[in-house]
């Protein structure tokens, strides 16, 4: 097989995945940093571009054709072409239960799924994080989503960000109801959980969750992926940065500066 080939199946594509909260955006920047590689914060709008379902995020693998297979390989193939990298990290929180799906496009790609030690850190997290959310001005928002923009790198993925969002309203959905209504704004993962809109704003909601990604995990292969702790992360940064390493298949790497508040995680 060619490399371009290997490339368009997933090959040095490293996938980042995680629960809203868990350390995804963490973890992502601290390896992206150490070894030679571009990192792809939430594209969203590429994963959802050409289906039809775009109110939840738990995707159904019918709607991912062979055309719309191959429109999320190119998108992938631009980006880690202009990066001039040899690996592309990519972080969509909203795709956590689509991972079976992100195997299927890429196949020759590698997961690390991030997770913390004590789910109900994790529910503070994402509950904490909303709060935020709701309180932020007008100001705040528009700079967020200035900064969401400037994320995609480059010219052409911010171009069709916007295009995406005028076309569907997706994100932007949001800041329409926060501002323009008096409906609750439900931030965070929204799934189809046995016919029912599920967001992820409870303790049981949470499990519910948790339970559909240990199942689906079982269908994953092993050597395909590893699991980290944000905890054992901040704790054993150099053991589990290693250990990360090794499952990539990457034997040198740059002791960069650490990036994240070990303290702030760990309290």
């Amino acid at each position: 097989m060619k490399k371009k080939d290997k490339i368009f199946l997933g090959k040095n594509y490293i996938f980042i995945f995680g629960l809203p909260g868990s350390g995804t955006t963490i973890i992502s920047k601290q390896i992206s940093k150490n070894i030679d590689s571009s990192l792809w914060l939430e594209p969203y709008f590429i994963w959802r571009e050409k289906i039809n379902n775009k109110t939840f995020d738990n995707f159904k693998e019918p709607e991912f054709t062979e055309k719309v297979i191959i429109n999320i390989r190119n998108n992938f193939y631009k980006f880690y072409n202009k990066s001039k990298k040899k690996f592309l990290i990519e972080k969509e929180p909203r795709n956590i239960l689509n991972f079976l799906i992100v195997k299927k496009i890429f196949p020759l790609s590698k997961f690390i799924f991030i997770k913390k030690k004590e789910t109900r850190k994790n529910l503070k997290t994402i509950k904490r994080k909303t709060k935020v959310r709701v309180k932020k001005t007008l100001i705040q928002d528009l700079n967020d989503i200035i900064k969401k923009l400037n994320e995609q790198k480059f010219l052409i993925f911010k171009i069709k960000l916007i295009l995406y969002e005028i076309k569907n309203f997706d994100r932007l959905k949001q800041y329409f109801i926060k501002y323009f209504t008096n409906r609750k704004v439900e931030w965070g993962l929204k799934i189809n959980h046995t016919n029912r809109a599920l967001i992820l704003n409870d303790y049981r909601k949470f499990n519910i969750v948790l339970d559909l990604i240990n199942q689906k995990l079982k269908h994953l292969d092993k050597k395909d992926y590893i699991v980290v702790n944000l905890e054992d992360f901040a704790k054993k940064y150099n053991q589990e940065i290693k250990r990360i390493y090794k499952f990539l298949g990457i034997k040198k790497f740059n002791k960069r500066k650490i990036l994240f508040n070990k303290n702030r995680i760990l309290k």
